[in-house]
């Protein structure tokens, strides 16, 4: 409901002042009058319904009854309100213009077809909108899912992480375990682990000596090894070693972190460092009662002892080296298992040194004996990575004795096999060594073929 009151400029008589109180329960109308009843420019003003207005007016002495509900002056009427109603329909009929106000709705404007297209438009790009939105969502939420599923299948079946960590460092150290064994990228599992480190030492409020450190440190040091940066894992590795060393108990990680630096040393070939980290933990298991209780440490045993052999080999002390060499070898026939193909292979592999070393002396049928019956073990153990490791280097060794001795045509066979025995235990750089010892003897027998047809 609307009242509408309009304005009105006229005569100028004498005036007083009132007001007026209207109550609008119905459609009240301020009329629009023609000049001829004295009314113009009348501007029209609206107010709600249901509602009391109050209404200041000017008024002359005339007093006219418009309708039966307001009776007030109208001559010389600054404002001038009346209930629109029949009677007063029925009256200014003929004077009056524009003064019904319709109750039902305005006829909307006939659409154009551009105006029906682009509405059209618009409701289908909006529906566009709201799919992609819904798509958009359902990924991002499956991407989540997926991932936190992973890390929960991670840290559950594959890779544990310690529960007195915070979850930003435990997804740092899940993040460094993908990096490093199932989607290997050593710059980005450095990162991981740089970051899991921080946390741990900062967030965490862990000291420098805790396992979990050192655990972080150690892998750190693997992951120099990985991408081939060998001084800075040793000093990394030298650090671990004094922080294990300022622990009561340690259980023998100690004597771990030694055999390492004796490899790496060995690598780069600081042979007289190397030993006395060898021999400093062999000495550490010797004194220790897990050396006699224990399988693991008998195989960690075994290896150190390999390698500090292997030292005495390339400084062409042979004696020691075949002294340490036999000595494991017994204490392998002694000790093995039926089963173990751990030690098998450590009995193949020790055999195949043994050749070396008597290959290097000039005793060369011992060599081949030993070679072969390294080759033998290593092959009737086919399908353990150590053994067929072993397997290619023997086979490559026989090659380049048959090679030396002109039996070409064998050599080729024996590298062959070699390069097939590298190839099932992923031996890289073997797999390169032993065909370049094939393409070598190939291209002399090809000389050979093309000088005996000329």
């Amino acid at each position: 409901m609307i009242m509408q009151l309009y304005r009105s400029n006229l005569f100028s008589l004498p005036k007083f002042q009132k007001q007026v109180k209207v109550h609008v329960n119905n459609n009240i109308v301020i009329a629009r009058l023609s000049a001829r009843y004295r009314f113009s420019s009348l501007q029209p003003k609206s107010f709600r319904t249901e509602a009391t207005y109050a209404f200041p007016f000017t008024t002359a002495t005339t007093t006219t009854k418009i309708t039966s509900h307001l009776r007030f002056i109208t001559q010389n009427s600054k404002f001038f309100i009346i209930n629109y109603n029949a009677f007063f329909r029925n009256s200014f009929k003929r004077q009056q213009q524009h003064i019904h106000i319709p109750s039902y709705p305005l006829i909307k404007r006939q659409q154009t077809a551009f105006q029906i297209a682009f509405k059209q438009a618009g409701r289908e790009f909006l529906r566009f909108l709201k799919y992609l939105f819904i798509s958009l969502l359902s990924t991002v939420l499956i991407g989540l899912l997926s991932w936190r599923g992973y890390h929960f299948y991670i840290e559950h079946f594959l890779h544990p992480t310690p529960t007195k960590l915070s979850r930003t460092a435990r997804d740092c150290l899940r993040g460094a375990y993908v990096r490093t064994n199932l989607s290997p990228d050593s710059h980005m599992a450095e990162i991981y682990l740089r970051q899991a480190l921080q946390i741990v030492l900062e967030k965490d409020k862990l000291e420098i000596n805790d396992p979990i450190v050192i655990d972080i440190l150690q892998l750190l040091c693997d992951n120099f090894v990985w991408r081939g940066s060998l001084h800075d894992a040793i000093m990394q590795y030298k650090q671990i070693l004094e922080l294990l060393l300022q622990q009561p108990q340690n259980e023998g990680r100690e004597i771990e972190i030694a055999k390492k630096l004796g490899d790496l040393y060995i690598r780069v070939k600081e042979y007289n460092t190397a030993e006395k980290y060898l021999v400093w933990a062999i000495v550490e298991f010797t004194s220790t009662s897990i050396f006699t209780n224990s399988s693991l440490i008998n195989k960690d045993f075994i290896a150190i002892t390999d390698l500090l052999a292997s030292i005495y080999a390339k400084q062409r002390k042979y004696d020691y080296a075949l002294t340490f060499y036999l000595g494991l070898l017994k204490m392998i026939q002694e000790k093995q298992k039926i089963d173990d193909f751990t030690l098998k292979c450590w009995e193949a592999i020790i055999n195949c040194h043994l050749g070396e070393i008597f290959y290097d002396i000039g005793k060369y049928d011992e060599a081949l004996g030993w070679l072969q019956k390294g080759l033998s073990i290593a092959k009737s153990n086919s399908g353990n990575k150590d053994c067929d490791e072993c397997a290619g280097v023997i086979l490559n060794n026989l090659g380049l004795i048959h090679e030396r001795k002109g039996n070409n045509e064998l050599a080729i066979s024996l590298y062959t096999n070699a390069i097939e025995f590298a190839e099932k235990a992923q031996d890289f750089i073997g797999i390169e060594d032993f065909a370049r010892n094939l393409n070598r003897v190939q291209l002399q027998d090809n000389e050979i073929i093309k000088e005996q047809k000329k």
